[in-house]
């Protein structure tokens, strides 16, 4: 997705509409936001147009605000509705599609991490291009910093244990509700 989606822009640039290219924008932006492990944001930088979004929110100009606001709203109606049927449609497949988004954005998450290139961004902040990933005791030694594995390990496994929970409490949850249900008909 972050390969296609930069020669997507191309063609809509060829429009010639900046109104048109700021709502696909915002609606783009808001329908990675409903997907696990794709970030809008990362989206509008590959586009071209974070700065140009980011600006617009510092210097509060409402007319692009408002344009990009108008493409979320759109976004995010169709896009919910598409995942909505996708679900109903095709359950385990659109489940298995939302697992490859997650499982495909773990390389961002991992935290020990060189960077090899990076590019200067509108406003002169780095925008990193590519890193090599290291092993925790890797990156000790190149950075001279402690690796906090004991943290991450703990932080990891609260994670896990708190979905775990989740994950029961609702299915609890929906047991009592569908047996007070079955009472309820009786």
């Amino acid at each position: 997705l972050a390969e296609w989606l930069p020669s997507l822009m191309p063609l809509v640039l060829m429009v010639g509409n900046e109104s048109l290219v700021v709502i696909l924008a915002g609606s783009i932006a808001i329908s990675a936001m409903l997907l696990p492990g794709v970030s809008g944001s990362f989206l509008l930088l590959t586009m071209g147009l974070y700065g140009t979004i980011m600006g617009a929110i510092r210097s509060f100009d409402l007319g692009i605000i408002m344009l990009f606001g108008m493409g979320c709203i759109i976004g995010l109606a169709l896009s919910s509705r598409l995942l909505s049927w996708l679900l109903r449609r095709y359950h385990g497949a659109t489940l298995q599609l939302l697992l490859g988004f997650i499982v495909g954005s773990l390389p961002v998450l991992w935290p020990w991490r060189e960077l090899l290139r990076y590019q200067l961004g509108p406003d002169g902040q780095m925008i990193p291009l590519d890193y090599r990933y290291l092993l925790p005791s890797d990156y000790a030694v190149l950075t001279g910093a402690s690796a906090q594995v004991t943290g991450v390990i703990t932080l990891m496994v609260v994670g896990a244990l708190l979905v775990v929970a989740l994950n029961r409490r609702a299915a609890t949850h929906a047991q009592h509700h569908s047996t007070d249900n079955r009472s309820i008909d009786r």
